[in-house]
C-alpha cells in the first residue's frame, strides 16, 4: 500500500475469482465518534441533517446534538459507475467510509437513506447589477421561489429574517447614495436562499465608462499581441496567454501580469478571463482623470468559478465579495493593481471601470450674487462651502453644475 494524501491505499497486484461470504455490515457510529484513526472503516449514523457547503459536492451533516462532519460525494459522475444522489434536508441515515482531506476528517457516502427532503429558495436577484447609478434610480429583488419573502441590508451586513438590521422588501428600492445591498430569500419549511450582492456607487456629471469584456471577441480593444487568440496555445507564453499585455478601452488601459505566480493569466475558450494565484490586472487613466470604481463581471462562469476570482489592491479597497474596488476617499487615484489572492483559479467575464474625465483645475471658487454655491462630494453629499478642503467635488450654482478640482 502507499499514503494518498495521509490516506492509505491498496496498490492491487492481483484480483483472484469472488468468493463466496456474507455482506459487510457497517459499524453504527455517532457523529462525534468519528475520528482520524477511523480511516477507511465501514461506518453508518444518523439521524442527521445535511446541507450543502461551498465547496462542489460537499456537505454538512449534523446531528440532534450539534456535532458535525463534513460529507463528500465521492460518486457523483455516472461515467465511473452508479451515483450516490446527497439531498439537503433532515433526518437521514449515512453509511460509508471514513475518509480525509487536507488533514481534516471526512465520510464518503455510498448510501443514504430515509430523511426529509427539504429544497432551498431561489436566489433573490438584484436589477440592475452592481454599478453606477443616478440619484433616484430604482433598484429592484425577486425570487422565483412563489410565496418567498426577501430579507435585505443596505449597509454590508448579512441579512436575516431576524436580524434587526435586516428590512423586509416591499417594493423598490430608491437610490441615492454609495451602498451595497445583500437580500436573502425565506419561505416556511424551505432554507433560506444564497445571500445575493449587489455594489452601487453614485454617477456623477463627468463619468464615464469603460468595459473590457472577454466574452466576446471584440471586446477588449486593441492587443500588443498581434497574435493574441481567444482559446489558442494555452501554455504559458502561448497565443492566449495575456501575460504583459495592455489592452486599452478609450483612455483606460488595462495590463495583466503573472505577477509572482506560476501561471500566466488567459484569455480562456470558456469565453472568459482565466486568473491564477498572484496574477496581477492593473488599469491606469492619464492625468486628469481618476478611477472612481472597478468591477469584476461574472459573465458566462460559473458562479463557483467565478467566485474563486478574489482580488485585493494596491490602493484604495474591494469590497467583501473580492470583486468590487472603490478608492479612499478623496484620493484622486490614477492606476491601482488588482492581485489575485485564491488559491485556485478563478474566471470572470471581465472589468467595468468608471472614472470621470477631463476636470478642470482651479484655485478657488468665486460666489455669484444672484445664487449660491453648493458643494457636492463624490458620494453625493453636500459639504459646507464656508471651508472647502482640496479635492474633487461637484459644483452647482443655479441651473449650472460643474465638476472642479479644488487645490
Amino acid at each position: 500500500y502507499k499514503s494518498q494524501n495521509g490516506l492509505p491505499e491498496l496498490l492491487i497486484t492481483a484480483v483472484g475469482e469472488k468468493s463466496a461470504g456474507s455482506e459487510v455490515e457497517p459499524i453504527e457510529v455517532n457523529v462525534s465518534d468519528i475520528d482520524l484513526t477511523m480511516l477507511n472503516q465501514y461506518l453508518t449514523f444518523g439521524p442527521v441533517s445535511i446541507a450543502a457547503a461551498t465547496a462542489n459536492n460537499n456537505f454538512t451533516a449534523t446531528d440532534a446534538d450539534g456535532n458535525t462532519i463534513t460529507v463528500y460525494n465521492q460518486f457523483n459522475n455516472a461515467s465511473y459507475g452508479d451515483v450516490v444522489e446527497v439531498s439537503e434536508g433532515e433526518g437521514f441515515f449515512v453509511t460509508g467510509f471514513v475518509s480525509v482531506y487536507s488533514g481534516k476528517v471526512q465520510f464518503v457516502p455510498v448510501s443514504i437513506d430515509g430523511g426529509k427532503v427539504i429544497e432551498t429558495v431561489a436566489t433573490p436577484v438584484i436589477s440592475p447589477a452592481s454599478g453606477s447609478l443616478e440619484a433616484g434610480t430604482l433598484i429592484t429583488i425577486e425570487c422565483a421561489t412563489e410565496g418567498a419573502q426577501i430579507y435585505y441590508t443596505t449597509e454590508d451586513a448579512t441579512p436575516s429574517a431576524t436580524s434587526v438590521t435586516s428590512l423586509l422588501y416591499d417594493g423598490a428600492i430608491s437610490f441615492s447614495e454609495n451602498m451595497t445591498i445583500k437580500a436573502i430569500a425565506v419561505k416556511e419549511g424551505m432554507y433560506d436562499s444564497n445571500v445575493a450582492e449587489a455594489t452601487f456607487t453614485l454617477a456623477v456629471a463627468g463619468e464615464t465608462e469603460a468595459t473590457f469584456d472577454f466574452t466576446v471577441d471584440n471586446g477588449v480593444g486593441e492587443s500588443t499581441k498581434a497574435d493574441l487568440a481567444q482559446g489558442g496555445d494555452t501554455k504559458n507564453g502561448g497565443t492566449n496567454s495575456l501575460n504583459e499585455v495592455t489592452l486599452t478601452q478609450g483612455v483606460v488601459s488595462m495590463t495583466c501580469s503573472i505577477g509572482e505566480g506560476g501561471t500566466d493569466p488567459k484569455w480562456w475558450t470558456d469565453p472568459g478571463l482565466r486568473i491564477y494565484k498572484n496574477n496581477t490586472v492593473t488599469f491606469t487613466v492619464p492625468e486628469g482623470c481618476t478611477l472612481i470604481s472597478i468591477v469584476a463581471n461574472q459573465g458566462t462562469a460559473t458562479a463557483a468559478n467565478f467566485n474563486k476570482a478574489k482580488f485585493t489592491a494596491s490602493t484604495g479597497s474591494m469590497d467583501s465579495t473580492g470583486h468590487t474596488w472603490t478608492p479612499a476617499e478623496g484620493d484622486e487615484v490614477t492606476e491601482v493593481t488588482l492581485t489575485q489572492q485564491s488559491g485556485d483559479n478563478g474566471r470572470l467575464g471581465g472589468f467595468t471601470v468608471k472614472y470621470t474625465n477631463g476636470l478642470g483645475a482651479i484655485e478657488e471658487i468665486g460666489v455669484d450674487a444672484n445664487a449660491p454655491v453648493e458643494f457636492y462630494n463624490l458620494q453625493g453629499v453636500r459639504v459646507s462651502s464656508d471651508v472647502v478642503a482640496p479635492g474633487i467635488y461637484v459644483v452647482r450654482q443655479g441651473s449650472k453644475a460643474m465638476k472642479v478640482l479644488v487645490k
